[in-house]
Order: C-alpha cells, then structure tokens, then sequence
C-alpha cells in the first residue's frame, strides 16, 4: 500500500531538521529572498525530498509523487474493499501555508509563486487558517494562470485534494466534511465505491473527458489513474510543441491509452482516428513554421501587484520567449494577455524542412 503520510514522514521526520548551510554549500539548496526569506532544496537532501521549504525554522514538506496504475489489476496495492473515488484534476500543484498572517503558495519545486500567491488570499481560505493555522493545504490551481488553458468561465479555482497537519495527513471524509463546512472548494468525490465497481467509474471519468481519477482506500493507501481520452487529447494539444516537451510524454501518453483501451474494452477504430488525429496537428505546426510562424500559445491573466508579472517573465524565461500581446488597466487589475514562444521547437521543425541531415 502507498501511503502519502508514510511517504512523507519518511524525510518529514528523520533528524527532524536540515542544514541548509549545508545543502547549500553542496549545491542541493538554495536560499531565496522575495516577498518572504525562505530555503529550498533543489535536490533530495539528507532524506528530504526535492521542494522541500524551509520557513523560518519551518518545514513544509515536497509533496509526494503520488504511484500511478495503467491497469485495475494496480488495484491490489490498496487494502479493503472499499474505496474514496476522486477526480484527478489537470492543474499544477501548490501547497498553501499561512505564515505572520498572510497566505503564501509554494509550487511542487518549491518556489514562492507571487501569482498563486495573490489568487489565493482572494480565495475563502481564511476561516480554514483561523482554525488550522499550522495545515497546509494541498491542491491544483486551473483557469486563467500562466501555466493552464484559459477559462472563459471562471478566473482561477484552487481544488485542494490534501490537508498536512502535524506530521499527517487529514482522512478523507474528515477533508471533506471540514473544508465543505469552511468554505474551502475541493476536486470533485466520484463516490464511495466497492472494489468491482472502480472499472464503471473510471469509464464514466473517460467519457465526461476528466484527466483520470485518485483512489484511496481507507487505510490512506492511494493511487492515481488516467484517462485514455484524457491522454490521447493530451497528445493532440501538446504535439505542435514536440521538442519543447519532456523526454517520454508521448511514449508514455500512448502506452497507457493502449493498456486503457484494450482493459476497458474501448471501441478502438474510433480511439485510433483520435490518436492519429492527435499526431496530426503536428502538421498544423509543421504549416506555422514554413510559413515563417514561431509555435506559440496565448495565455491571459489578470493580477493586483506588479511584481506577479515580473515573477512570472522571470520564471519562464528560462524555457520560452514571452511577448505581450495586449495590456489594460480594469479596476485594481492588469490584465495581460501574452504569448509563450517555444523557441526549441520551431527551430527544430524549420531545420528539418529545410533539410537537415542527422545521425539516428
């Protein structure tokens, strides 16, 4: 069984503490000074797991990588009968800690993110830290972010899927009950289902397009699962920025959707037309760059403080090109809609049909 709080507690406790001077000096750590002073580790470190912050004297432990399953025969890793089925949600993670009274968001990485940062002090999370000052609050954030598909529907949400307090993990039904009673938005609960019926809900989860499902059982073993339909579109919104994706996304993407396929009996002429068309829209970007087009994606966000902005060009410039599209001043907000530029990637494509020769 794959239990969050064993994991955890396995660095969490240890010696108890670090030495950041140490793990800096090894080149493991690095101390930052934003709108808080706060130690990072960039690497696992005497036991403690990459994004594991310190916080004047704090520790707020990384996140465990929860284990994934690409077939219900996983299922033997969870103890009982009976099991918390819910919704995986594509996001990025965020553990959300108050400290002096004010709320800060640190990313799985461990970075301060200004921008999660400022979202969620706009959120109805206060009355959860009036009562549970020293919880962290573990979730995804979605919508209109710098790193996810915009929303026309919604700004941003924050789904929380965990609560860490003092060296655990909150239950399930003791999550949900509270954070319902605060106020507190939450992924989606699919059911309370027994063992044999995992299978119906996770084709249903296929059919209404949700990127997979967590399940726990009530030991608080826990296991994640995807979606073949969540994979395969996955590979379609992705293909166009090929080079500029990490080393096994599409291998990995359809290998589960096959295994997914094939387990769940899956009309397979009709999810064959999906993933080759999936593929296909490389060609759309193959198009962009003959014409002299640069890949890109446009993104829009609005924020209070200037420095979110700043943070945010500072954290992606590493990897992308950011130009901005348009910016307006409504009310207390900027809003900027930007593009990224996957540079890597268009400059691939152009060499290639252009001519390049390579060695395999």
């Amino acid at each position: 069984m794959f239990s969050l709080t064993f994991l955890v507690l396995k660095a969490f406790l240890g010696d108890g503490m670090f030495d950041p001077k140490e793990a800096e000096r090894r080149g493991k750590g690095e101390s930052r000074r934003e709108e808080v002073a706060y130690f990072r580790l960039k690497e696992r470190f005497e036991g403690f797991d990459r994004g594991t912050v310190l916080l004047e004297g704090r520790i707020i432990p990384a996140y465990p990588h929860i284990k994934r399953i690409v077939s219900l025969k996983g299922l033997k890793h969870l103890k009982g009968d009976r099991f918390y089925v819910e919704e995986k949600i594509d996001g990025y993670n965020l553990r959300v800690v108050m400290h002096k009274g004010k709320l800060y968001a640190f990313t799985r990485g461990g970075f301060l993110d200004f921008f999660s940062s400022e979202k969620v002090r706009e959120l109805s999370l206060h009355r959860f830290f009036e009562r549970f000052p020293s919880a962290i609050l573990c979730g995804e954030m979605i919508g209109n972010t710098p790193f996810t598909p915009p929303s026309k529907d919604f700004d941003v949400k924050f789904l929380v899927f965990d609560v860490f307090e003092n060296g655990s993990f909150w239950g399930v039904e003791r999550r949900r009950k509270v954070l319902d009673r605060l106020g507190v938005a939450q992924v989606p609960l699919l059911g309370v289902v027994k063992r044999e019926e995992v299978g119906a809900v996770v084709k249903r989860a296929n059919r209404s397009r949700m990127e997979g499902v967590v399940l726990r059982d009530l030991q608080g073993g826990v296991l994640k699962y995807v979606c073949a339909l969540s994979d395969i579109l996955s590979i379609g919104s992705s293909v166009d920025k090929f080079f500029d994706m990490p080393k096994g996304f599409f291998y990995q993407r359809v290998l589960r959707s096959s295994i997914f396929i094939k387990q769940h009996a899956l009309n397979r002429q009709k999810y064959s037309q999906l993933l080759g068309k999936a593929f296909l829209n490389l060609i759309n970007a193959l198009q962009v760059v003959e014409k002299g087009g640069v890949i890109s994606e446009e993104f829009h966000i609005k924020f209070k403080d200037k420095r979110v902005w700043e943070s945010v060009v500072a954290h992606m410039a590493k990897d992308v090109e950011i130009e901005v599209v348009d910016r307006w001043r409504e009310g207390d907000y900027t809003h900027i809609i930007f593009i990224k530029k996957y540079v890597k990637t268009t400059k691939k494509l152009r060499a290639l049909l252009n001519g390049r020769a390579f060695t395999d």
